[in-house]
């Protein structure tokens, strides 16, 4: 069986009617723990992004059901894909295809982050009733992850050890959790006719006010602390990612 062969045989399981003498794939470049594919539907002239999820995810902490739940919240302000279909073993998600132009850290103007800003505030307003998200935990799941497979370098568990602490404090503080993108950079973000567009929130969960903000350049430039939380988890997910 070919690769489209494959590919048609899961959208059949939904309700899309599709022509499929009509339609063509197009893989794209793998996402982080997924593989997605353009769907080009020439008969009704549409494009979606087929994604399906890789085994790895419980390896990076992802919940498929939060990610469902998060992008049917943020629909009504039309910053993300809209779901097409959402298979309910959560083994693949088709969306509409976001056309525009993806930016890169050489082309985000002082203008984009601005519009961004204000987008990131926009989707903090919506209240989800997910639990607040638990850095500390997702660090050491991280941890053990890699020391099923592998050894952390002293240099690193070094870091850990000392970090662990300052996490503690802050993930006990009374901070107030919104929602949060947690994987948001110039390659998750698209200029199109309609605005500023965000894609690929599989890591998204209620977490601390600051973290998107920190992580696009928007504040804190020089607080250690998230600098150091960023990193870290940045760093586990590539030993993970390397496997």
């Amino acid at each position: 069986m070919n690769k489209n062969s494959e590919l048609i045989k899961l959208i059949e399981k939904t309700d899309l009617n599709f022509n499929f003498k009509k339609i063509s794939f197009k893989k794209l470049q793998n996402g982080k723990v997924n593989n997605s594919f353009l769907i080009s539907d020439d008969e009704n002239e549409r494009k979606y992004i087929l994604r399906i999820n890789s085994l790895k995810s419980n390896k990076f902490n992802i919940s498929r059901k939060n990610e469902i739940i998060i992008l049917n919240a943020i629909k009504e302000i039309e910053i993300a894909p809209r779901i097409i279909f959402s298979d309910p073993q959560l083994k693949f998600l088709i969306t509409e295809y976001i056309d525009g132009s993806v930016c890169s850290k050489n082309n985000f103007s002082l203008n984009d982050r601005a519009i961004l800003k204000k987008i990131i505030e926009k989707y903090q307003k919506i209240e989800i009733g997910l639990p607040k998200f638990n850095y500390l935990k997702h660090i050491k799941k991280y941890q053990k992850t890699i020391s099923q497979k592998s050894t952390i370098d002293n240099k690193l568990k070094k870091r850990l050890e000392k970090f662990y602490p300052h996490l503690e404090n802050f993930q006990n503080k009374n901070w107030s959790p919104v929602l949060c993108h947690h994987d948001l950079n110039p390659a998750n973000i698209i200029k199109t006719d309609k605005g500023m567009k965000i894609i690929d929130w599989e890591f998204a969960g209620y977490g601390h006010p600051k973290y998107d903000l920190h992580c696009i350049g928007l504040i804190d430039k020089d607080d250690f602390f998230f600098n150091e939380l960023i990193n870290i988890i940045n760093d586990l997910w590539h030993m993970i990612n390397n496997y």
